[in-house]
């Protein structure tokens, strides 16, 4: 390059990915908070959010249920998760909640269920939910199974109880091939949950919140983004000897796991529109 010649290039990806996530939760009418990633807001979302498909309800061998728990829709809760219905209106109001950890959910990998039998509006969100109910099912749901582990009352004791990790490593012990944790009590899960630590089949970053996959897609979308980003700076020095070129991700079409399969990146020459380039 001649010594007059000069190329300047401006990007900042990591602040336009929070952009585009921000719109992801907007899209999706979520409440969600300025002083936390956007990111991780959205994909603690999809966590949560159950996507509906056929799965095989299997039930504890001590599952009691009584006939009032019967007529507030556990048995149509069971034959939606069946036949593969949309189940999370049955879940906490707070699924929307894009910044709220659920702790059962992030430690244990469990869902709790509302089993009532009439729809409520939530008019912040512009959501149906389940009525809620005194009792809920505690349950496993993975992708081809539904664990439904006990009827609780709303309470304390539903959301720290060791007795779900015995059901499920006594009667289901194919959940744990993966796993080497021993028994746990009450003030052992306290404990972990106030450290951030899971023991779940998906890992907390230690002292955090946050689960570790997510890290790890957010490392990678970084690290593709950038190597996409190369490729246009490569490409804008073949063409032009000179110039201040601001380089800004666009747009993004995401995977559910986050990882994006089209991006558009838009480019500024001294503050000009100069362009676009669309990566498929």
């Amino acid at each position: 390059m001649n010594i007059r010649e000069k190329i300047n290039f401006i990007e900042d990806f990591e602040s336009d990915i929070e952009n585009i996530y921000k719109k992801y939760l907007i899209k999706e009418n979520l409440a969600y908070k300025n002083t936390q990633s956007y990111f991780h807001q959205y994909m603690n979302f999809l966590d949560r959010y159950i996507i509906p498909k056929p799965r095989k309800v299997l039930e504890s061998s001590n599952l009691k249920i009584s006939n009032n728990v019967k007529t507030q829709g556990y048995e149509k809760l069971k034959e939606k998760i069946s036949k593969g219905e949309d189940i999370n209106q049955y879940q906490s109001k707070k699924l929307d909640e894009s910044f709220y950890i659920d702790e059962l959910f992030n430690f244990e990998g469990l869902v709790h269920l509302h089993l009532g039998d009439s729809i409520e509006h939530k008019k912040s969100r512009n959501r149906n939910y389940i009525d809620r109910t005194e009792n809920l099912a505690i349950a496993m749901i993975t992708d081809a199974r539904a664990y439904i582990l006990s009827i609780e009352p709303h309470g304390k004791n539903t959301w720290v109880n060791e007795k779900y990790l015995q059901i499920l490593r006594h009667e289901f012990p194919e959940l744990f091939k993966e796993q080497t944790i021993g028994k746990l009590s009450v003030n052992d899960i306290e404990k972990c949950h106030k450290l951030g630590i899971s023991y779940s089949k998906v890992p907390m970053i230690i002292g955090t919140k946050i689960r570790a996959k997510n890290i790890v897609i957010k490392d990678k979308l970084n690290d593709y983004i950038s190597i996409k980003g190369k490729e246009i700076k490569e490409d804008i020095k073949k063409r032009e000897k000179n110039g201040n070129f601001e380089i800004r991700l666009k747009e993004m079409i995401s995977e559910k796991n986050g990882y994006p399969k089209e991006m558009i990146f838009e480019i500024f020459k001294n503050k000009k529109p100069y362009g676009e380039y669309e990566i498929k």
